[in-house]
């Protein structure tokens, strides 16, 4: 029988992983649930309009991104050169009733 995590955070959102982060390295095992059928929050592109075309959900978080220190201290992609973080997240979206 898997153990209760020490941590659960609701929401994957920069905020709600960055908790996850902090959590777990600081030795925390951690569950992170979400509500929506993708993660990211408002940090995640969705197809808004037409097919075909990607959209920032919402795209003013995005500068406020790379002024955080903490995020700054995680080895993850821009994702402009097409390569993906180093790490996957376990997260479970609570849509998901598999």
């Amino acid at each position: 029988m898997a153990r209760d995590p020490d941590a659960v955070v609701i929401g994957s959102g920069p905020n709600g992983l960055a908790a996850a982060v902090a959590l777990a390295q600081g030795g925390a095992s951690v569950l992170v649930l979400e509500g929506a059928p993708t993660i990211g929050g408002g940090l995640r592109t969705a197809e808004l309009t037409l097919p075909g075309f990607q959209h920032d959900v919402c795209s003013g978080c995005h500068p406020m991104g790379i002024l955080s220190p903490f995020f700054n201290s995680l080895p993850l992609s821009t994702g402009s050169s097409g390569s993906s973080p180093r790490h996957r997240w376990p997260i479970r979206s609570t849509t998901d009733r598999r």
